[in-house]
């Protein structure tokens, strides 16, 4: 990725990181936003902001700056966590509000192993290239 991009190691992870961070940091205005004004308005506002980082990050990917300034406000999507969970536990009765962000939890981490998963199918795994050479 290096050498196509023309950017340092350095670089890249900062890039990559830029995007994790803000929505990390965001997690706490967007809860105040929607314990104020409610889940349904943030979340929908939420939803039509994003939109606009990706159509950007798709036109305008040829300067470092650029890429950088996207990806902080695509950093915004990470926090619709904050969102999404005190929205969906308030349906819940008081003594099962926990359940949401168990739930939620769960389905991250069942995620996780995805992105590698697609690594291994795009790349092939070890025992078919193993049994290819032969």
């Amino acid at each position: 990725m290096t050498p196509a991009t023309r950017r340092s190691e350095f670089e890249l992870s900062v890039l990559v990181a830029v995007p994790v961070l803000l929505g990390s940091l965001m997690r706490i205005p967007l809860g105040v936003l929607t314990d104020r004004y409610g889940g349904r308005r943030v979340f929908l506002a939420l939803l039509a902001f994003t939109p606009g980082p990706l159509v950007g990050l798709a036109l305008w990917h040829d300067s470092y700056a650029g890429l950088l300034a996207l990806g902080l406000l695509l950093g915004f999507a990470g926090a619709s966590f904050a969102v999404g969970v005190p929205f969906v536990s308030r349906w819940y009765a008081p003594g099962r509000q926990g359940f949401a962000p168990r739930a939620a939890t769960r389905s991250d981490s069942c995620c996780s192993p995805v992105p590698r998963l697609c690594l291994l199918v795009l790349r092939g795994s070890p025992s078919s290239a193993s049994r290819s050479a032969a």
